[in-house]
C-alpha cells in the first residue's frame, strides 16, 4: 500500500501490486510536492492495459482532481500508460501518456497538464517525449525536435 503523510495525516493512495489477477488495479507512478500528490493508477486487463491521473491534497483524504492519461484508443487490445509524471507545489499536475493498440503501427504521445480543474494537452504525435519537468511557472519537455517549454 502506498500512503502520502502531510503533517499528522496519513492520505492512502493506493496498492503497489495488483489487487486481483485480472483485471487487477495498482499504483505505476507517483509525485509529491508540498501537499500534493500526483498518482497514475494502472488497470491491467487480458490484452488490455489503461491509467487514470489524479491529484490529491494529502492534508485531505479526498480526490482533487482525475483524469485518463490519454485520450482513448478506439481499437482492440488497447495499451495506454503513462511514463513521466510531475505534480508542482500549488497543485499543478502533469504527465506524458503513451497509447496504442493491435493495429496502429506507432504509439501516440500526449503531454497533459492538469491545472485549476483543466486538463489542457500541450504536446501530441508519434515523436517519443521525454525529460518531463514541472516547477511553479514552467513546464518542459524534450521530442525528437529538441527541449520545449510552457509558462503555466
Amino acid at each position: 500500500m502506498l500512503y502520502g503523510c502531510s503533517g499528522a495525516r496519513r492520505t492512502r493512495l493506493g496498492a503497489l501490486r495488483g489487487t486481483r489477477p485480472a483485471p487487477g488495479t495498482r499504483i505505476a507512478l507517483f509525485a509529491l510536492a508540498g501537499r500534493f500528490a500526483g498518482v497514475d493508477t494502472a488497470q491491467m486487463g487480458i490484452d488490455t492495459f489503461d491509467s487514470t491521473v489524479s491529484l490529491r491534497d494529502l492534508r485531505n483524504p479526498q480526490l482533487v482532481v482525475s483524469a485518463p492519461a490519454t485520450n482513448p484508443e478506439r481499437r482492440p487490445e488497447s495499451f495506454i500508460t503513462v511514463s513521466a509524471l510531475c505534480v508542482n507545489r500549488d497543485g499543478a499536475l502533469a504527465w506524458i501518456g503513451r497509447r496504442s493498440a493491435i493495429g496502429v503501427p506507432e504509439p501516440t504521445y500526449e503531454l497533459h497538464l492538469l491545472t485549476g480543474g483543466l486538463n489542457r494537452i500541450e504536446a501530441t504525435g508519434a515523436a517519443k517525449l521525454a525529460n518531463l519537468t514541472l516547477t511553479a511557472t514552467t513546464l518542459s519537455w524534450t521530442d525528437a525536435t529538441g527541449r520545449h517549454s510552457r509558462h503555466l
